[in-house]
């Protein structure tokens, strides 16, 4: 998948894109051409401390460009 194709797939995506670095980027390409859900941090993994951003949030921001991606796939 690249860059172009995922930005016509997620409205998330596209929005994110002019702010993001090329790293994450690329992370965020791979997730989305993943067969697999990405992984759920594991508990306390957030540390309570007001992170901008918290892993919960990184994780919900990839969990719904995921699900954008594969609109076929979502289970609940």
């Amino acid at each position: 998948m690249t860059a172009t194709s995922l930005a016509a797939v997620s409205p998330t995506f596209r929005r994110l894109r002019p702010r993001l670095a090329a790293y994450r980027e690329e992370q965020l390409l791979a997730i989305a051409s993943s067969a697999e859900r990405p992984a759920r941090p594991p508990p306390g993994a957030c540390c309570g401390s007001s992170c901008d951003p918290c892993v919960l949030d990184v994780y919900r921001e990839e969990l719904k460009i995921w699900r954008e991606a594969h609109p076929n796939e979502f289970q609940a």
